[in-house]
């Protein structure tokens, strides 16, 4: 199994990506998260569940909108969690994704 730990949307740099933006944050988290599951022995098509952290829960058909595009291929489990805000406000959804390794 991999796991991968809350990952929020920003860029290379560490800039902020789509500040305020949940659908735009959710469909930036996957693909920046793409690569990792390769270095593990695995990929995106592999995922078996998701848990998207929300602070705007009155958003949260935007972010479930992003996240049925990113993962369209092969939709894994999702649980969506309402949660305060964290570092920063702008920063409106962390994507964590638990994986399986490719036999």
């Amino acid at each position: 199994m991999l796991s991968i730990s809350a990952t929020a949307a920003t860029d290379g740099r560490g800039k902020r990506v789509s500040r305020g933006d949940p659908e735009g944050q959710t469909g930036t988290i996957p693909k920046k998260m793409a690569g990792i599951p390769e270095q593990a022995g695995s990929d995106m098509a592999h995922v078996l569940h998701t848990r998207l952290s929300t602070s705007d829960i009155s958003r949260a058909a935007e972010a479930c909108r992003a996240h049925a595009e990113a993962f369209c291929a092969a939709p894994p489990a999702m649980s969506l969690v309402h949660v305060l805000p964290v570092v920063d406000a702008d920063m409106r959804i962390a994507v964590e994704v638990m994986a399986e390794r490719r036999r």
